[in-house]
């Protein structure tokens, strides 16, 4: 009986196919396993700071502050204090003068030191120490008023914004005839250490 050439490439393809069966290649393939890998959750912010803020401009190129920045829970119990005080300042003609106020009545007033006597005029401590926080009364300082803001974010972990994100964030209010702007900022916490603000 002879053999075809047909005959014999069957053959070989059958030894062949053999070969790699015994060697894993022409068994059942393995099926195609899937994973569902989940994406690594993101901690939320936790805002341990606050600052209430009041921006006061008396020139062109001259604003004066009023700044209450501290723990968030602090500051936040004396809410109602801040607005009842800035309500009673008031803005003279002559921009060399010191701002007018009724004194908060729930704080006593502190000595600056020596390197706040540049850029403060007044501090006000409300609660009592370990667990008190404090206000200040800047003298006139320079710089725009998106510059000093984003001095304040930075103080609290925030990113900067821009004009028009500024525009968002303030709330004009009416010191006697006088525009002030309040702000109010939440924050985790940055840098304290930042350079004070700029004296005129």
């Amino acid at each position: 009986m002879s053999v075809s050439r047909s005959d014999w490439r069957r053959t070989g393809l059958v030894l062949v196919c053999l070969g790699l069966w015994v060697g894993g290649g022409c068994g059942p393939t393995e099926q195609i396993r899937t994973y569902t890998v989940e994406k690594p959750k993101v901690a939320p912010v936790i805002e341990r700071e606050r600052v209430l803020g009041l921006v006061i401009p008396i020139s062109e190129k001259l604003n004066r502050f009023v700044k209450f920045m501290g723990p968030k829970e602090r500051i936040t119990a004396h809410e109602a204090d801040f607005d009842a005080f800035i309500q009673t300042l008031r803005v003279p003609e002559n921009p060399e003068a010191p701002l007018t106020f009724v004194p908060p009545a729930k704080a006593k007033p502190r000595a600056k030191t020596e390197r706040e006597s540049a850029f403060v005029e007044h501090v006000f401590v409300f609660g009592e120490a370990p667990h008190s926080v404090e206000m200040t009364i800047s003298t006139p300082i320079g710089g725009s008023l998106l510059s000093n803001i984003n001095r304040w974010r930075g103080q609290l972990g925030l990113r900067p914004v821009d004009q028009e994100q500024l525009a968002t964030l303030i709330t004009e209010m009416d010191l006697g005839g006088k525009p002030a702007y309040r702000v109010d900022f939440s924050g985790p916490g940055g840098d304290k250490t930042m350079a004070p603000p700029m004296p005129r």
